[in-house]
């Protein structure tokens, strides 16, 4: 599941494209782990977006 924030990605021949990295689209069942990778924090996202710009 991508959540876009106002960024440019493109998505062709199974991969996302998010200009300085791409990422091999696959099911949700072979991303599946028990433990989130990253935290979902707002606060935490904006100061990425920020570094990204």
């Amino acid at each position: 599941m991508l959540y876009e924030r106002g960024g440019v990605f493109f998505v062709e021949n199974g991969v996302a494209d998010f200009e300085l990295r791409r990422v091999p689209l696959r099911t949700w069942q072979d991303n599946l782990a028990p433990e989130p990778i990253v935290e979902l924090d707002p606060a935490m996202l904006d100061d990425v977006d920020r570094e990204a710009n």
